[in-house]
Parts: C-alpha cells; sequence; structure tokens
C-alpha cells in the first residue's frame, strides 16, 4: 500500500483524525502553557522578589515538567497510538467501518475488553522494542575482531534501530489485534518472529515508512520555515526605520538587515520546526503507520510461526550468540 493509498485508509477511521489533531494541538499548548507561565512568574520574581525565589520556581517548573506533564502527555500519546494500531487492523483486515464521534475511546475500551486494561499493552510495546533493541548489541564483538573502527556504523545502527523498534511493537499489537488473542505477552513475541522472518520487506517497510515521514515532515518544515523567516525578516526590517532616526541611509538599512535577520532565526527557525512536527506527529505517522501495517498482514498471510525463530526470540535478550545468529 503506497503513501496515497494509505492516507486515504487513514481518512475512512472514522474520527480518529480530527481527535489526533486536537489531541496534539491540546497536548502542545498545554507544554507551551506550562512552560509560559513557569518562566514568567520565574521572571517577576527574579525582578521585584530576589533571584533565589526565581530560582527556586524555575526548578519546581522544570520538575512538574518532568514528572507531571510530560509523563501526562506520554500516557495521552501512548493512548492514541494504540487505539491507532487497533482501528487500522480493524479497517485493513476485517473492513470495519468506525463510528464518526469517539473512534479514540471505542478502540480503547475494546483493548481495554480484550487485555484487562492498557497495562498488558504498555508492558508489551515495551518488551518488544527490548527484544528488538538487544539484537543490536551482538555488533559489539566486532570490535574485537575487526582491525577497523566501527563506531560510526554502530551509530547508524543504534538510530535506526531505535526508530523502527516501536513501529515493530505496533505491528505487534496489531497481530494480537488480528487473532483475537487475549494473551498480548505471547503474541507479540510471536509477532517479533514473523518480522524476524521476513526481515527483507518488514524491516525494510518501517525504514521507508520513517524515512517517508522524516523527508516530508522536514521539507514542509523547511518550507514554512523559509516562508516564516521572509515575513519575520520583512516585519522586522520594515519597523527597524522608526528606530533608526538620525543615522545614515547605509547605516540605517544595516541595522535594518541585521535586526530582520536575527528576528527571522530567532522566530522562524522554532516556528518551523514546531511545524514540522506537528505535522509528523498529526498526519504523517498514522500514513507511516497504516503503510506499515497492511505490509506485515499482507506478507504474512498464510505463514506460521516457526518454533525455532520464536525461541530464539524468547533468548535474545539474554543471550547474545543466538542474537547474532538470527541478526546474520
Amino acid at each position: 500500500m503506497g503513501f496515497f493509498s494509505s492516507s486515504s485508509t487513514v481518512r475512512k477511521m472514522g474520527s480518529y483524525s480530527k481527535e489526533r489533531l486536537m489531541a496534539v494541538l491540546g497536548l502542545t499548548g498545554l507544554i507551551a502553557g506550562a512552560l509560559a507561565v513557569g518562566i514568567g512568574l520565574t521572571v517577576l520574581l527574579a525582578i521585584y522578589v530576589n533571584k533565589t525565589a526565581g530560582g527556586i520556581v524555575f526548578l519546581l517548573m522544570c520538575l512538574g515538567l518532568a514528572f507531571g506533564v510530560m509523563p501526562y502527555v506520554d500516557r495521552k500519546f501512548f493512548r492514541m497510538r494504540a487505539a491507532f494500531a487497533y482501528i487500522a487492523t480493524e479497517v485493513l483486515i476485517r473492513k470495519t467501518p468506525m463510528p464518526e464521534e469517539g473512534t479514540v475511546a471505542q478502540a480503547t475500551t475494546r483493548l481495554s475488553e480484550r487485555f484487562g486494561s492498557l497495562d498488558p499493552v504498555v508492558d508489551a510495546h515495551n518488551n518488544v522494542q527490548r527484544l528488538s533493541r538487544s539484537f543490536f548489541r551482538a555488533f559489539d564483538k566486532f570490535d574485537h575482531i575487526l582491525p577497523i573502527d566501527l563506531n560510526s556504523l554502530r551509530s547508524a545502527l543504534v538510530w535506526v534501530v531505535n526508530r523502527i523498534a516501536p513501529r515493530i511493537a505496533d505491528i505487534a499489537l496489531s497481530y494480537a489485534v488480528a487473532r483475537q488473542d487475549k494473551d498480548i505477552k505471547e503474541s507479540s513475541k510471536d509477532a517479533v518472529a514473523l518480522v524476524a522472518q521476513n526481515p527483507k520487506p518488514l524491516i525494510g517497510a518501517a525504514v521507508r515508512s520513517y524515512l517517508t515521514e522524516q523527508f516530508l515532515g522536514g521539507l514542509f518544515g523547511f518550507l514554512f520555515t523559509a516562508a516564516a523567516c521572509a515575513a519575520v525578516f520583512a516585519l522586522a526590517y520594515k519597523t527597524s526605520g522608526s528606530l533608526t532616526h538620525g543615522i545614515p541611509v547605509d547605516g540605517a538599512k544595516t541595522v535594518g538587515v541585521f535586526a530582520g535577520g536575527f528576528a527571522s532565526l530567532l522566530i522562524g527557525i522554532p516556528v518551523g520546526a514546531l511545524a514540522a512536527w506537528f505535522l509528523r506527529t498529526a498526519y504523517l505517522e498514522p500514513i507511516g503507520l497504516t503503510m506499515l501495517l497492511a505490509r506485515f498482514h499482507s506478507t504474512i498471510e498464510g505463514q506460521s510461526v516457526d518454533p525455532a525463530m520464536r525461541t530464539r526470540i524468547e533468548n535474545a535478550s539474554s543471550n547474545l550468540r543466538k542474537a547474532s545468529k538470527l541478526l546474520g
């Protein structure tokens, strides 16, 4: 399934796209609001009370973000991710029509009913990521075998593995939903074994879907950044004229250029980066996951889990030798 057909499939998933968009907007606003309030209080206290009080407030803001706001945001995003795996599987495999309202709530309710709660889903998701990442550790021994520096290769592999591991975890949840299994832990190991049995099409599809998201998001971010920088530069250059009375024309132009350039970099680049992140999170990621899940289910159709592969998967985290053979 290609990008555009996957985009069409996502539009058939009821209100999921709208709910995800509103969730991303709301959680982004929550983080931005917490930062704005915390920084504002810090500045006011540092100016009108004393710097120690401002420092204490800033520390409390950082702790609140790290241990309060971010875990809450992480739980919300995981809930959306798990709901999407359920919805996409129902649409792709069973052609189930999704409700036009409350799609995410219905999906999470179905997942909770099947697995008792979302806690087993979280545990299985993390376990699959650990299994996927454990394969990389088999490469560490190469430093002692070959007379060349493999740090660059290892770093590149770490980068790839860390980014496709969550997608393999999404595959595992989709597999459990498709089979209607209630033991998601065991079903997830079967799914990882099937991925290991079909590494070229499935891991390749995971990498391609990720790179597609990054490329399109980066392209949009670049264009948006360029437009934002140009608009901010023009505005700053124009308004700087009121601040350069009495300065020679050439000097006033130079001041205007520096002011516009500094303002465009200070405002345009963060705005462009935020826009790119928003597009990837709210729109491109569901399309990429749909591409991957469609490829997974079409690839494994009619296949059974190899018991030997399943055993290697179970022992991968504790037996690097077997993990090395599996990776090879």
